[in-house]
């Protein structure tokens, strides 16, 4: 799938549309490319989850359940 196609799909709109929001310079254009790729992207659309995001919210989840210990541990 094309850049353009992946976009279209995320902002469900046409295909042009997104060169229009591009060139008029939109901050959630920019975000997106600076950020994601298109395989990113991509994988979003396909099951509705990023992967890497879905393995940081575990890492923090679990940093923050072995502070909760520590710090009970300290009291």
């Amino acid at each position: 799938m094309t850049f353009k196609k992946t976009m279209s799909l995320l902002f469900s709109t046409a295909e042009g549309t997104y060169y229009n929001w591009k060139k008029q310079n939109r901050p959630i254009v920019s975000l997106l490319e600076k950020y994601f790729t298109k395989e990113d992207l991509e994988e979003y659309l396909e099951s509705g989850k990023w992967e890497k995001m879905e393995d940081l919210k575990k890492e923090e989840e679990e940093l923050v359940e072995n502070l909760k210990r520590v710090l009970k541990g300290l009291t």
